[in-house]
């Protein structure tokens, strides 16, 4: 038995097209694409900032500045971008310890 199926009447299934304007006006294009609750500084990339924050919480939040750098390899300057994080009130550093690489940096 052969059954031949007549497809010309069958409704389009094409999704419609996007239009142009997807959000109302009134909604501002987010200006923190990550939703942090701070600004990420122009030092650090994300992929430094997930990796600084991971190698943190690996240790319970707390790890030396030479730790940390050595979690972010592919970073030019890895200093700078931990200090960055520091001025943007994400992490402190322990103040009565001389700034070395066995300084201990802490999550905020």
């Amino acid at each position: 038995m052969v059954v031949s199926i007549d497809t010309s009447r069958a409704p389009s299934r094409k999704a419609p097209a996007p239009s142009a304007r997807s959000t109302p006006a009134s909604v501002p294009p987010p200006t923190n694409p990550l939703q942090l609750p701070f600004a990420l500084p122009e030092e650090v990339t994300p992929d430094e900032f997930v990796a600084i924050i991971a190698a943190l919480e690996e240790e319970g939040g707390t790890r030396t500045l030479g730790d940390l750098a050595l979690a972010i390899p592919a970073s030019a300057r890895p200093i700078s971008a931990i200090l960055a994080l520091a001025d943007a009130g994400v992490v402190v550093f322990d103040a009565a310890a001389p700034f070395d690489a066995m300084i201990q940096v802490t999550r905020i």
